[in-house]
């Protein structure tokens, strides 16, 4: 009696399960008619889409940018300057000062201010220079990391939809199960009834088409949510129906990981980035000692003023006989500047560049070390 009531609950227990993974199939959003994605149709809708790849692209913008703005770094820079100011008070036209005696003569006036000046560095310790091989090099590196990010995100896409697939044949066996066993169970049940086989066999079927059934929801649960998993990764709206094609052509490593490692190394977007970056630091610690060297730079100016009393007239001639005729003068020449002491801070710089140079220089090592033993993964 107990073995009947254990086998009766086991029954009992598994049609309840079927029940709700039947309705649970049901209420899937993944339906039959769904859109069958191919394993490339994934990974260029991840590739175009991903947020993190959409970082990397503007990380490459900004770097474009910057390397533009240092290139035009030996460029003069040119400033128009115009002024106005206006004073109140007691006003000395002979001594062109404040006068101390009170009047109640009006001596407000306004002075008119302009000015063209242009500057350019003769020489700045190959600052500028190594300014924008620092910059070509962050640019390098920007390109690369974007390459790995894409790299990146076809390997995820590439493994869940792997995952997928293998989920998908489980499915395809169980479904295979369920029917052999279906088949044996109405065979069986055929030579029951004609006495030729006990009861309790039927009823061994039974059980075991009923254990078939069960791992069938299982794998097909399971090939849902790694459809859903999959779909959720890409991005793709919850409403948007989605499934997966066979995959006919798998690529198989047949080189040593050493030779693949040595090949690698001139093309791998990380390791590439990590190379660029280390390059890039050398030059930063150049761009940081550059504080040590003076400073030379030309410049010259054109500038001009009017000076007009409101109730008064100083004989100065009008506005455009001051600004344009009477008054412009022009200035030109070098401006040399020596640094002798700022705190230390220009030294200080020097070290924290040095040091940002043998983090990417271990960082370097690393991606080596990774990629190495990736590829020793896969072998």
């Amino acid at each position: 009696m107990t073995r009947a009531f254990n086998h009766s609950y086991r029954e009992s227990a598994l049609h309840i399960v079927m029940r709700f993974l039947t309705v649970l199939a049901i209420f899937s959003p993944i339906s039959a008619t769904a859109r069958q994605w191919t394993l490339e149709q994934c990974i260029e809708y991840a590739v175009e889409n991903n947020l993190s790849i959409k970082k990397r692209a503007i990380d490459v913008q900004q770097s474009d940018i910057q390397l533009n703005t240092s290139k035009n770094s030996w460029l003069p820079e040119v400033r128009a300057d115009l002024g106005e100011q206006l004073s109140f008070g007691n006003y000395n036209a002979t001594t062109g000062s404040m006068d101390a005696r009170k009047t109640s003569e009006n001596r407000d006036l306004s002075y008119t201010t302009g000015a063209l000046s242009a500057s350019i560095n003769l020489f700045n310790g190959f600052k500028v220079m190594n300014s924008i091989k620092a910059d070509r090099f962050n640019l390098d590196a920007a390109t690369a990391d974007l390459e790995q990010a894409r790299k990146d995100i076809s390997i995820q896409v590439a493994t869940q939809y792997l995952q997928c697939l293998y989920y998908k044949g489980l499915s395809e066996v169980a479904r295979q199960q369920v029917e052999l066993s279906r088949n044996l169970l109405e065979r069986t049940v055929r030579m029951v009834e004609e006495g030729r086989r006990p009861l309790s066999e039927q009823k061994e079927f039974e059980s075991t088409l009923a254990g078939d059934r069960y791992t069938l929801s299982e794998a097909e649960g399971n090939y849902k949510l790694a459809i859903l998993a999959l779909a959720q990764f890409l991005n793709i709206p919850a409403d948007q129906d989605f499934g997966i094609c066979e995959v006919s052509d798998y690529s198989v490593m047949t080189q040593p990981a050493d030779s693949i490692y040595e090949n690698a190394q001139n093309f791998w977007p990380a390791l590439m980035a990590a190379k660029a970056k280390v390059e890039e630091s050398k030059y930063r610690v150049k761009i940081a000692k550059s504080g040590f060297y003076p400073v030379l730079s030309l410049g010259g100016s054109l500038k001009t003023f009017n000076v007009s009393m409101f109730k008064q007239d100083l004989g100065f001639g009008n506005f455009g006989e001051q600004f344009f005729r009477n008054n412009p003068n022009q200035v030109i020449g070098l401006q040399l500047s020596v640094p002798i002491f700022n705190r230390m801070q220009t030294r200080n710089n020097v070290r924290k560049a040095e040091a940002a140079l043998q983090r990417r220089n271990v960082e370097l090592e690393e991606c080596n070390l990774n990629l190495l033993n990736r590829l020793c993964a896969l072998s």
